[in-house]
């Protein structure tokens, strides 16, 4: 069976201007059989973005969520609501199968002990030979 793997990552990758409330930089790594994604994850996600939003066009940023801006407003108001939303977001991670690896640089330590030598974060994050266990085997 096909896997899918999608990339993102978290914070900014430069070393020349580290930002002292978000010091790390992030790539996290979702990978799935392709038929649990297409089959029950897709489907899971749009029936609860059209619960909570009346259409699928919302992007899930986790950033946004947490401080309630842009689309996710609501959070800040009705508890039922938040709490609904919360529970529903928490049984998707929870009910399906997929795999999430991920691997985060302090920047600033990275920069310290390597110095002129340190090497982009983001290059880092992507060697992925280093990302999977020689045992690695779809759950």
């Amino acid at each position: 069976m096909p896997l899918i793997v999608y990339l993102d990552e978290i914070g900014d990758h430069s070393l020349d201007s580290i930002d002292a409330d978000f010091p790390l930089f992030g790539a996290i790594a979702l990978v799935c059989d392709e038929e649990v994604y297409c089959q029950q994850i897709v489907p899971s996600i749009y029936r609860f973005k059209f619960k909570h939003f009346g259409h699928e066009g919302v992007v899930l940023h986790s950033r946004d969520i947490r401080r309630g801006i842009e689309d996710f407003l609501f959070l800040r108001g009705d508890p039922n609501r938040r709490q609904s939303f919360y529970n529903g977001l928490n049984r998707i991670m929870r009910d399906h199968r997929y795999t999430l690896m991920g691997m985060f640089i302090e920047k600033l330590k990275h920069k310290q002990k390597y110095g002129p030598f340190a090497r982009n974060p983001y290059e880092l994050a992507l060697e992925s030979e280093k990302h999977f266990p020689d045992d690695y085997q779809r759950r």
